[in-house]
């Protein structure tokens, strides 16, 4: 393969849709959805990147779900690639991951930083053409100061290592461990420590997804006219995520997005909301947008261009694919929004919030996520309180 592979730089695939394309104007403040879809677009012959990865598990962890995760690791190691790439950081010097699966017992980092500290200078010396990822696994609450997780990640940052996030415990940062992923496009994995099972199993569809990469450091920019004011950032597929809330300056035009692995058969999908102002029918430009990665910076470059229409028909196809795409992030966005109200001391805007969110499980027929909404805004209603704990539940009641 690496003999016939092309030489030049790997395209991207990049297509966009906006809604709602309908009417002759639009009223002031009108919201409509952008839904970015990112394709590999190289010849089938472009190698795969080799993978480099460490492990790191932060907080002790024991029993039944102790055993899946080294049987998932086990796992992992025995699916591809030399074992010599995969590494155990924290709690001690770096070792080969299967010389670690190995002990009778499995060392932990004491804190998130140290882990990804570790893995930053565990995966530096990588050749420049492979990929390069930490794994963290989050079995504690981490009660360390942000400053320190923060500065922590921007080592792995500046030597292009992504971060991945198992997280297993129920009051865990979500919000701050999503902010770490979203350094470079990683994955966010919500699992329950009562179904081991379940963490199993998404640590190894993670590891699947970045073992199949051809495409490195993938990065969307969209530089948006002013008649587009962006609202939220959503990933949409493969699995439903909130990634930002967006407030941009008044001489702050670009959006920036980190795609993350991008492998032959992936192709993952975002949701950009946002508001339009009062237009007649015709074309309009919203934005110019550059896709680019490690080899190519711009290897993609589009103008995302709005039409109002009078004819239905016409904008049936992309109002379908948008509200599809706005329906599965939906629940996502409203647990935002139940935060948010409660950390504004909003209790009235809490409960019907919650009131919504059952009634999308309902639609999506869900019926699991419906019991366990409605007992929430139950208890909210009647304690008027909503932990750190509750609220990482409604948030994989979400992403489910």
């Amino acid at each position: 393969m690496g003999t016939d592979a092309p030489r030049d730089a790997p395209p991207l695939g990049v297509t966009w849709l906006i809604n709602p394309p309908v009417g002759s104007v639009a009223d002031p403040g009108t919201e409509v959805g952008v839904l970015l879809t990112v394709r590999d677009a190289a010849a089938d012959d472009w190698p795969v990147a080799p993978l480099h990865w460490a492990f790191a598990q932060v907080g002790a962890v024991r029993g039944t779900a102790a055993s899946q995760q080294r049987a998932a690791l086990a796992a992992a190691l025995d699916a591809g690639g030399p074992s010599e790439r995969a590494r155990w950081v924290g709690g001690g010097p770096p070792r080969l991951l299967a010389d670690a699966l190995a002990a009778e017992t499995l060392p932990h980092a004491r804190s998130l930083a140290e882990a990804l500290r570790e893995g930053a200078r565990a995966l530096a010396a990588r050749p420049a053409d492979a990929a390069a990822r930490l794994l963290v696994a989050v079995h504690g609450p981490l009660s360390e100061s942000y400053e320190d997780i923060l500065a922590a990640a921007a080592e792995l940052d500046e030597r292009s290592v992504g971060i991945d996030v198992l997280c297993a415990h129920p009051t865990a940062d979500l919000g701050l461990l999503t902010r770490l992923a979203n350094l470079d496009g990683g994955e966010v994995m919500l699992t329950d420590v009562a179904e081991p099972v379940a963490c199993a199993e998404a640590l190894e569809r993670r590891l699947a997804t970045l073992r199949a990469q051809r495409l490195l450091d993938v990065r969307l920019e969209l530089k948006l006219t002013s008649l587009f004011q962006p609202q939220r950032l959503f990933r949409v597929a493969p699995r439903p995520l909130f990634l930002r809330t967006l407030r941009l300056g008044p001489d702050e035009r670009t959006v920036r997005l980190e795609v993350g692995p991008l492998a032959r058969d992936d192709a993952p999908t975002f949701l950009l909301t946002g508001t339009l102002p009062r237009r007649r029918i015709g074309r309009y430009r919203l934005f110019e947008l550059t896709a680019g990665h490690r080899t190519d910076a711009a290897s993609a470059k589009v103008d995302g261009l709005h039409g109002c229409t009078l004819d239905p028909a016409e904008a049936a196809t992309v109002e379908a694919a948008v509200r599809a795409a706005q329906e599965r992030v939906e629940g996502v966005a409203w647990v935002e929004d139940v935060a948010r109200a409660y950390a504004e001391g909003d209790a009235r805007r809490v409960a019907a919030t919650l009131d919504r969110l059952v009634r999308h499980f309902a639609v999506m027929d869900r019926s699991r996520a419906v019991r366990e909404a409605a007992a929430l805004r139950m208890r909210f209603l009647r304690s008027g309180t909503l932990g750190r704990m509750e609220l990482n539940r409604l948030r994989r009641l979400a992403t489910g």
